[in-house]
């Protein structure tokens, strides 16, 4: 029998969604802002689906999983590549929502369906489970206003003529 641990977070980030999903959907930053990932090795179907393979840490511990993944106009879904039995063990995403012009909240959800032998330690998951997205998104949103922040000023310097004195 397994058991069901799941997990949100929310943040709000002050940049247009386009700028938030550009960075949601690059399947391979995974690597770089899940704090359970060391290595992601992607291997696109075509633009918006396909699986990634990743090697990393949960809580410490080494482990390693294949998944798919689907992105799609909010964001993005990914799962077990494989079933392990009746359900998908591990699942979660991203969804981007406008609010306002220039407003977004990222959501952020991982569900596992674990064995019951880890039902003793279901609070340390739920606990690290929301430390660790909490973390993911605070790294997100640093990455997006830099990028939103670069953007800005690149497009209010415009040109200057200099006009040379004889």
């Amino acid at each position: 029998m397994f058991q069901q641990i799941s997990a949100v977070s929310t943040i709000r980030i002050s940049a247009p969604k386009k700028a938030v999903l550009s960075v949601v959907q690059d399947i391979q930053s995974i690597e770089k802002f899940e704090v359970k990932a060391d290595r992601v090795e992607l291997h696109p179907a075509d633009s918006t689906r396909g699986t990634y393979n990743v090697v990393g840490h949960f809580a410490g511990l080494p482990w390693r999983r294949e998944f798919a993944y689907f992105i799609n106009e909010d964001g993005f879904y990914s799962r077990d590549a494989r079933k392990s039995g009746k359900e998908y063990t591990v699942q979660g995403g991203f969804i981007v929502q406008e609010v306002a012009p220039h407003e977004c909240v990222l959501i952020h959800y991982e569900l596992y369906f674990v064995s019951r032998w880890f039902v003793p330690l279901r609070l340390f998951i739920s606990t690290y489970l929301n430390w660790s997205m909490r973390r993911e998104l605070r790294e997100m949103r640093e990455t997006i206003l830099q990028s939103v922040n670069q953007t800005s000023t690149a497009e209010s310097v415009s040109p200057v003529a200099v006009i040379g004195h004889s």
